[in-house]
């Protein structure tokens, strides 16, 4: 089943080389549940020659400070729908009830729109087999 969440805060934050995506369940509110979504832009981008192991790819972190490297198989955000499909090893890593995670964004459609680019920009960084198969946003 998946792991449902009414998102009421997203904001997507560049600063340097660092591009953050995040995705809170509750504005202002401690021990909701929330997502990053991060990637360093100044390496965001190897050589298909180089040998970038998958920690050089974009990063996802939780709440409670989890992160795993990659990870991310499917992202489709239909609507207010996001829908995330997480890899095994994100799963357990991040501790999450289940590989799918589903939010509806009640956030205004400047947000929508800006978390809607900020992802599509951070999960392609990295290595190609790192990113996801399916990016529908």
């Amino acid at each position: 089943m998946a792991q449902v969440m009414t998102a009421q805060e997203a904001g997507v934050e560049e600063s340097f080389s660092l591009l953050m995506v995040g995705i809170a369940e509750m504005r202002g509110v401690v021990g909701g549940t929330a997502i990053m979504f991060q990637c360093d832009l100044e390496r965001s981008q190897p050589n298909d020659e180089d040998a970038w192991p998958q920690d050089k790819t974009y990063c996802v972190t939780n709440e409670r400070g989890a992160v795993h490297y990659g990870g991310v198989q499917e992202v489709v955000l239909d609507g207010a729908l996001l829908r995330i499909v997480f890899s095994e090893s994100a799963t357990t890593a991040l501790a999450l009830d289940d590989s799918i995670m589903e939010m509806s964004l009640e956030v205004s459609d400047t947000d929508r729109e800006a978390i809607r680019d900020g992802l599509r920009r951070v999960l392609s960084c990295g290595r190609r087999e790192y990113q996801p198969t399916i990016l529908q946003l």
